[in-house]
Parts: C-alpha cells; structure tokens; sequence
C-alpha cells in the first residue's frame, strides 16, 4: 500500500472567498461569478459560519427579485464541516461520502482557514 496522501496536496488552494452574514445573495453571487469559485465563506467578525455554493444556489427561487436583496445568512449551509490538512484523502473520502456533503473547510493545525 502507497504513502497517506495529506489532503493539503490535492485542496483548492486558490482564493477563499469570504463575505459577512449581511452581504446580498446578489453580492455574493457577483463576488463568486468574478472571481470564478464555486462557493463563498460565510463570517461574522471572521469567525466563518457558513458556506454558500453554486450548488445551494440551486434550491433559490430566482423569479422573484426580492431574492436578490436577502442577506446570504438566509440561504447559507451551516454550520461549515471541516477537515484538518494533514487528513489523508481517503478519510476525507469517506468523510464527503458519509455525511453527503460537497464542501469541507480544510483549516491548518491552528484552525485557520487554507483550503
């Protein structure tokens, strides 16, 4: 059998997008269409508390234009899963699977945030 594969060498390593709970479904949507993510982390003080995802975008009814002035807070998965880097992807694996989930935090070894 091979050598752990730390999931640290196979995360989106790229921006963390973040927005505050009173951030507009429409901001966060522009924010993520710019800078071309799928998701957008939900913070309060920079404590992050949510995610948002294109895939959660999904279930938003879009027809009404009022939507688009509601605060993500409203349509955000919470509490955020995460995992720490040094896991190997096998268990992180088994981890999405189990839980159905499609987004993890992967936070260093002191609780930052890095994929």
């Amino acid at each position: 059998m091979g050598q752990p594969l730390p999931i640290s060498r196979i995360m989106h390593t790229g921006v963390l997008l973040q927005c505050e709970l009173d951030t507009t479904i429409a901001d966060a949507a522009a924010r993520m269409s710019e800078t071309s993510v799928s998701s957008i982390l939900i913070t309060d003080g920079g404590t992050v508390v949510g995610i948002w995802t294109e895939h959660d975008a999904l279930a938003i009814d879009f027809t009404d234009p009022e939507t688009f002035r509601q605060p993500v807070s409203t349509v955000m998965s919470s509490p955020v899963l995460s995992l720490p880097e040094t896991l190997d992807a096998g268990e992180a694996a088994v981890r999405l699977r189990d839980t159905g989930k499609r987004h993890f935090l992967v936070t260093n070894s002191s609780g930052k945030p890095v994929g």
